[in-house]
């Protein structure tokens, strides 16, 4: 069984970073992309901690900022549920980051999270070029 998910993670990171340009407050324009290219680069330069204390510090807590949804749909990704990696158990809130220690407490979780982040990020960054590209957004 753990087989089947590791083949499908590729596919389930396309899905996070295609949901967050859906779900953006503009869908496919420059703002979500700098969103997104802002917070990549936050995650790779200061890691993970420092990537959702960015996005909290960003308004994240307004439900219609690009900033939450970004957050909202990565953290969720971390969660337990059919479709995350079961790190963590609480919901998106700025007073649940004592929840990342799950994963920032093992070096291995870490790095893999860090990766997996990463890879939706860089998904959603070329689904919002594509989308604001098109002519049918």
């Amino acid at each position: 069984m753990a087989k089947k998910s590791i083949d499908n993670l590729d596919l389930k990171t396309a899905k996070v970073g295609r949901q967050i340009v859906k779900n953006s407050k503009s869908n496919g324009d420059t703002e979500i992309g700098n969103v997104i290219q802002n917070s990549l680069g936050i995650l790779q330069e200061d890691g993970i901690y420092a990537y959702f204390v960015y996005l909290f510090s960003e308004k994240a807590e307004n439900n219609g900022s690009n900033f939450y949804v970004v957050g909202k749909r990565t953290w969720n990704f971390l969660k337990k549920s059919e479709e995350g990696l079961g790190y963590l158990e609480e919901g998106f809130s700025k007073n649940n980051l004592s929840e990342l220690d799950k994963i920032l407490s093992d070096l291995d979780k870490t790095f893999f999270t860090k990766e997996v982040l990463e890879q939706i990020l860089i998904y959603a960054r070329y689904h919002a070029k594509a989308v604001g590209n098109s002519d049918d957004n």
